[in-house]
């Protein structure tokens, strides 16, 4: 399984994480500082699969969910 197919690109927006890699049965996210008790939940009770989180700047978070999923509409 793809990381990137774990969560939507509506969802990463939303949320405010990137996903980054799977690897045996856990999903890395990407955050911010500030949003990680946001991200944490996202994890818990939307995906409901171990998530382990990784911190970055806003902004380049934002150009990972641009060029994993490509700049148009949160689907």
């Amino acid at each position: 399984a793809e990381a990137i197919d774990a969560v939507t690109r509506r969802r990463a927006k939303q949320f405010g994480v990137a996903p980054i890699r799977f690897e045996r049965g856990q999903l890395t996210l990407a955050t911010t500082r500030e949003n990680l008790p946001r991200a944490l939940l996202f994890g818990l009770r939307v995906l409901e699969r171990p998530c382990s989180f990784v911190i970055a700047p806003s902004n380049l978070i934002e150009a990972i969910i641009d060029l994993r999923y490509g700049r148009g509409e949160a689907a």
